[in-house]
């Protein structure tokens, strides 16, 4: 066939075909979300006159918080509501915010760390930062520790985008510059490379129980010092035009933590 050569392009006809391609996509999305829409109206409709919330919850929580929190907080929730299917979807922060804002997930479990402004945010609780050592330190015992008694041992660092940055603004507060020795993203291996005596670590949820993986335990004592704590809570899209079912979630899961805490 024939080839068709373009050698010279003006600007504004560079720009006619880009604002096309932008408003098709806009055109391809607005049709999607209309269709969720008309589905959440759907489930709305059928929430308010039965006064009870039937349908779908698609939770986001971020990977350091999921073993801890998401699956004591599902089972709890549908005790209450069986007929509510919730599911779990996990990443980094990063992910859970382009989650929310992409309608992937509707609410998330997370920290109030680095969110943009056209995300709300509901705290729950204040989550300090924390010290790891392996129970044969020698400030295993200490109630709290200062960043200048470890600052010359290895440091594992929990490698997540935008907590690690949290981490380590923590040692430049106080004009320290850690000897990271291991980078993890997994919270259950930097318990276990903690528990195995590879280095210290610093994290802000401290599980029940003072234990790695495999059962080898772990000593979780508080820094010292005015440092930043977390907020934990719940981030999603809107306050204002939350779903019958969503508003549901939210309510509940404000209970669970007053009762957790």
């Amino acid at each position: 066939g024939k080839r068709m050569i373009i050698r010279h392009a003006e600007p504004e006809d560079v720009f006619h075909v880009a604002s096309n391609m932008r408003q098709r996509d806009f055109e391809e999305i607005s049709a999607l979300r209309y269709a969720e829409d008309k589905k959440d109206l759907a489930y709305n409709i059928a929430n308010n006159l039965t006064n009870n919330n039937v349908g779908n919850i698609n939770l986001g929580c971020l990977t350091t918080l999921a073993p801890v929190i998401a699956p004591s907080l599902r089972k709890k929730y549908i005790e209450t509501n069986d007929k509510v299917k919730v599911t779990q979807i996990e990443g980094n922060q990063v992910d859970i915010i382009d989650n929310i804002i992409s309608g992937k997930i509707d609410l998330a479990i997370t920290y109030n760390l680095s969110l943009p402004k056209n995300i709300s945010f509901i705290p729950l609780m204040n989550v300090p930062p924390h010290v790891l050592l392996p129970s044969s330190h020698r400030l295993s015992e200490e109630k709290e520790i200062d960043l200048s008694q470890i600052k010359d041992e290895p440091l594992i660092l929990l490698d997540l985008p935008l907590s690690r940055e949290y981490f380590l603004s923590i040692f430049e507060k106080q004009n320290i510059k850690p000897i990271i020795s291991e980078r993890t993203s997994q919270i259950s291996v930097l318990r276990s490379l903690v528990a195995h005596g590879f280095g210290y670590s610093v994290a802000n949820l401290q599980l029940g129980v003072s234990q790695s993986v495999e059962g080898l335990k772990i000593a979780q004592i508080p820094l010292k010092g005015d440092h930043k704590s977390l907020e934990l809570g719940l981030a999603l899209a809107d306050l204002d035009f939350m779903l019958s079912l969503t508003r549901e979630f939210v309510e509940f899961t404000k209970d669970f933590f007053k009762v957790a805490s």
